[in-house]
């Protein structure tokens, strides 16, 4: 019966580990079992024994490159992920946060996190991020244990994450995370010795120590979310009502047995228990859904048959070219010699009652091996979508037109498979990163701006603009003057050129709370659908029609706001349409090059708050 947490996880993982699922008649599946099968074949390995007739066998991988095609294809950068908005009063905020997100990003190290997505969806099918305080951090298959059987990992009524940890880990987890200094302690105490450890840093079963070197004494945690009885959390209750729990728990296989074999009690520790109440920190990716499993289906499953198949082939054509190498004789004198290579001199001549002749033992089934190989090489392509055209790979004998098919039919897997992985990365990142990437810029700090031309273009006219409002209030507040005519735009344009100078810094200061604003609404484009070339093309065009036809748009604040919402949709950015719509109202024929200007008031030097609604920063320091 599984009266406590230890009983619990124990019956949990060896179910997950040793028993297989039945996803229709006739077809039993082990998630444990694939993932290892699937690391074993990654790694050149072979499941039962590596030798064939006493000799070592030949692994011929061709799972490998598939899964860097696949992944490389599926690949994700963070300068796809973009921040958006409902509200049109919050583009300077917009163009703020972005600056902020990818400034985030990069000292997250997201790009690298990005990359081992998308090769562990490519090789394993699944690929699962777990939300910590820390950030976010890939999870390791192997050491995962859910139920198998669900669509999702949402759906799991447990999840349940492996940890190899050291003594100096234990302590150090336990002083940042407020788990049991005393069950700590006496978890250490119980395996000072290195070879009671009861960790496999490879596997959750106990397959693989024979002879295994383990330099420092490892302990396995298991981290474990899901339902438990009321009781587990509070000894004191007696409620059998189930609720959401955090164990952190180890020594679940350790048991207390009488003589006859009857358990009397667990000897392993909580270190750490809590109700939890929010989502699971968990948000998974797929790269071929099947139902009736979690594991999605990679490209390393699906040539599981072939891969068996060519190393079959590869070793017996191995021995039967080894065979057909030897040079044998025949004869019926038993008089004759027995080896001609070591038994006879160069010029020597042979009396024997019979001649020698040789054996006929040449290999005359190459050509069979030589279509079975093509055959199923042309079906891995098949499986994968991994053709040669697609690698880049364009053979001498294969024509434009088949190297086009080949390029446009593998692509359009890869990006159908992308936007499926996209959506799922959209909602993890509104889920578990964007309140993060918030509260990391809600105190002031001092942003120092860098970007394209276009971004600088945008970031020095709102500069402008906020320091000649200042100047102005400030000279109105003081000497009771206003501005004339002009004289707003002679600051602004004296500001602008002194930027491109290099004079004044673009920097801003960003006051506390700023982005404190319930009318920006977030969303993260990680397909390339806003990018797509032609659509771009296209849109501009009907953009411009509309501006040539109409160029009252931008003046009815009505029309204004559709049309902004149309151009957003095409990937535009509207403050780019104003900005150069002010250049042509002042004179500037491109960007960046300002008429003299004298005789106008001088800047004051310092930073601008963050009321300004001032945008962007590539570098962050707090003050």
């Amino acid at each position: 019966m599984n009266n406590n947490i230890f009983a619990v996880v124990r019956q949990e993982t060896d179910d997950f580990v040793n028993n297989y699922i039945e996803v229709v008649p006739g077809y039993s599946f082990s998630q444990y079992q694939t993932i290892k099968r699937i690391h074993l074949y990654s790694n050149d390995r072979f499941e039962n024994g590596q030798t064939y007739m006493g000799r070592d066998k030949i692994f011929f991988n061709i799972v490998n490159n598939p899964t860097e095609v696949a992944a490389t294809l599926l690949d994700f950068d963070t300068k796809n992920i973009k921040a958006y908005s409902r509200a049109p009063q919050s583009y300077d905020k917009l163009f703020l946060f972005n600056k902020e997100l990818e400034y985030y990003l990069k000292e997250n190290d997201f790009s690298t996190m990005l990359n081992d997505l998308a090769v562990d969806v490519a090789r394993y099918g699944s690929s699962v991020i777990q939300k910590t305080k820390k950030g976010i951090k890939p999870v390791d298959l192997r050491k995962l244990v859910l139920d198998p059987t669900v669509k999702r990992i949402a759906d799991s009524r447990f999840i349940t994450v492996v940890h190899e940890m050291t003594h100096s880990d234990l302590r150090k987890m336990a002083k940042e995370n407020g788990w049991d200094t005393h069950a700590v302690e006496n978890l250490i105490s119980k395996y000072t010795n290195k070879y009671a450890s009861p960790a496999n840093p490879s596997y959750l079963d106990a397959g693989g120590n024979v002879n295994q070197i383990m330099s420092s004494p490892y302990v396995k945690v298991y981290e474990r979310y899901g339902e438990v009885p009321e009781h587990f959390l509070n000894p004191k209750s007696k409620s059998e009502k189930m609720v959401k729990a955090l164990f952190i728990v180890s020594g679940c296989d350790l048991i207390n047995v009488s003589k006859d074999n009857q358990y009397v009690s667990d000897e392993g520790e909580i270190l750490f228990k809590s109700p939890w109440h929010k989502k699971y920190p968990f948000m998974d990716f797929h790269y071929t859904k099947t139902n009736g499993r979690w594991l999605g289906i990679g490209v390393v499953e699906k040539l599981f048959p072939i891969q068996i198949r060519f190393n079959e082939l590869k070793n017996q054509l191995r021995f039967a070219m080894e065979l057909s190498s030897k040079r044998v004789f025949q004869t019926r004198d038993r008089t004759a010699f027995n080896n001609l290579l070591t038994d006879i001199d160069n010029g020597q001549i042979l009396l024997t009652k019979s001649e020698i002749t040789p054996v006929t033992n040449e290999e005359r089934n190459l050509a069979a091996f030589n279509l079975e190989e093509d055959a199923y090489y042309k079906q891995a392509q098949d499986l994968t979508f991994a053709y040669e055209a697609v690698r880049g790979d364009i053979g001498s004998n294969t024509t434009a037109t088949a190297a086009t098919i080949a390029t446009q039919r593998g692509g359009s897997v890869f990006e159908f498979k992308k936007e499926n992985i996209g959506n799922d990365l959209r909602n993890f990142f509104n889920q578990f990163v964007k309140d993060d990437v918030i509260r990391a810029i809600t105190p002031a700090h001092v942003l120092i701006f860098s970007g394209n031309t276009e971004e600088l273009n945008i970031f020095d006219d709102k500069f402008a603009q906020a320091k000649a409002n200042r100047y102005f209030v400030q000279k109105l507040l003081k000497t009771g003057e206003a501005p004339e005519d002009g004289d707003m735009e002679a600051f602004k344009l004296n500001i602008v050129l002194n930027l491109k100078r290099g004079v004044i810094d673009r920097q801003v200061l960003i006051e506390q709370d700023y982005f404190a604003d319930s009318d920006i609404w977030l969303d993260f484009n990680f397909t390339n659908e806003a990018f797509d070339v032609n659509a771009m093309f296209n849109g501009s065009n009907s953009v411009l029609i509309a501006l040539a036809q109409n160029p009252a748009i931008l003046q009815d604040p009505r029309l204004k706001v559709v049309f902004y919402k149309y151009m957003e949709s095409l990937g535009i950015n509207p403050q780019e349409i104003e900005l150069a719509d002010k250049s042509m109202q002042t004179g500037m024929s491109t960007p960046g090059q300002f008429p003299a200007v004298s005789g106008q008031p001088q800047p004051q030097e310092g930073v601008i708050t963050g009321t300004s609604n001032m945008p962007g920063q590539a570098k962050q320091a707090i003050k």
